[in-house]
């Protein structure tokens, strides 16, 4: 296997966009390419996250109608949906084609229409990343699987500054996204603010749960000899690991992001560094209680001690283990199918030195870690990547 390095990344506003997703999309990837310093003619190969609903009417062929707005034609592109980490899975397998000598040059591409339908369309169109027969008609929907993992971890670790925590997330991520130009939201939010927003699902609020997005990232992946001008700061992916979740398991504890665990355990284990060796970490905050939960599994804090941690402002881009720089889903948006890419693409940015005020200072190792879709409550997919910059 031969190094991979990011050669370029380009990003849309997150938020709701008037536009159809072919020029979202469209739009991404060809900063992605501008910022590389390549031509479209050098694109061997695409491969594209979208999940697809009701927002937009281009639900097949979503990477061929993006890539066809910049005049990429004539190569392989290939479309994978996997929930919220659909691009994260795309970004793989671009990852695998270039490290496998396959291809030279790969353009990977998230994108996602999601605004303009009201809200029971689109928490409709959502609720098909779970088991839509057996869950989904139960009314078994996101926000709920997330407060019964959030009340199942109160009680097996006791406790009792979860609320206090899951505050403060929504805080902090709403500050960071005021430092990101890309982001859904730009208002920084108090504890009042949070607390007495509307209950979802006990214990979490309106202000707890990610937004309704639409956007677009890309990025650019190549072998570094193929390119015409190596990238100034040289980024490589050092680990990308995909796994499923243990769904059928029993014995699988709702308190635990256990699939998590075993897969970032993968990933450090390819990249040979453990969490302390991380400058900067992306989590998957579909709710606050998601940050608290994959920080224990990525091996930031023990089991138990997430609020603790949350609450000292280890957490704080200027802290010991920064987390969600961007603003996180919560702050910068989530667009689902451009997630995976969206938090890479920041990781970039950072590892660049190029993140402006939100910026982790040092930084040369950061860590992505996307989550898409659940079955019986247990997360269907776990993706991480670390990134790591020669500087």
């Amino acid at each position: 296997m031969r190094d991979v390095v990011v050669a370029g990344v380009g990003q849309t506003e997150f938020g709701a966009d008037e536009r159809g997703i072919r020029h979202i999309g469209a739009e991404a990837a060809h900063a992605a390419v501008v910022d590389a310093g390549v031509d479209v003619d050098d694109i061997e190969a695409a491969f594209v996250g979208n999940v697809g609903g009701p927002a937009d009417p281009q639900r097949g062929l979503v990477g061929q109608v993006c890539l066809r707005e910049m005049g990429v034609t004539g190569v392989s592109v290939t479309n994978m949906e996997n929930a919220c980490s659909s691009s994260s899975c795309a970004f793989r397998q671009g990852y695998r084609a270039v490290a496998s000598g396959l291809e030279d040059v790969v353009l990977v591409l998230g994108v996602e229409k999601m605004t303009g339908v009201s809200t029971e369309e689109a928490t409709e169109s959502l609720g098909s990343s779970a088991d839509a027969v057996r869950e989904g008609q139960r009314g078994m929907a996101f926000t709920g699987a997330y407060a019964m993992s959030a009340n199942a971890y109160r009680e097996k670790y006791g406790v009792e500054n979860l609320r206090a925590a899951l505050t403060q997330v929504s805080i902090k991520n709403h500050r960071n996204a005021l430092a990101n130009p890309y982001a859904h939201f730009h208002r920084e939010i108090t504890a009042e603010d949070v607390e007495e927003s509307a209950m979802i699902a006990h214990p979490l609020r309106l202000y707890d749960m990610s937004p309704i997005s639409d956007g677009a990232a890309a990025a650019v992946i190549a072998a570094e000899d193929a390119l015409a001008e190596p990238p100034e700061t040289r980024v490589t992916v050092e680990a990308s690991v995909h796994r499923t979740g243990n769904y059928d398991d029993p014995a699988a504890d709702s308190a635990d992001a256990s699939g998590v665990e075993r897969t970032a355990a993968t990933a450090y284990e390819a990249a040979g560094i453990g969490p302390d060796d991380v400058d900067l970490f992306e989590v998957h905050d579909g709710a606050t209680f998601g940050e608290l939960n994959h920080m224990e599994a990525l091996g930031i804090c023990e089991p138990g001690t997430a609020p603790d941690v949350v609450l000292s402002g280890e957490t704080e881009v200027d802290g010991a283990h920064p987390v969600n720089p961007s603003g996180g889903l919560k702050g910068r948006g989530h667009p689902i199918g451009a997630t995976g890419v969206a938090q890479l693409n920041e990781i970039v940015w950072q590892l660049r030195g190029e993140a402006g005020d939100r910026q982790v200072e040092g930084a040369t190792v950061g860590l992505a870690d996307n989550g898409g879709g659940s079955l019986n409550g247990v997360g269907a997919n776990y993706t991480v990547h670390v990134l790591q910059a020669d500087r």
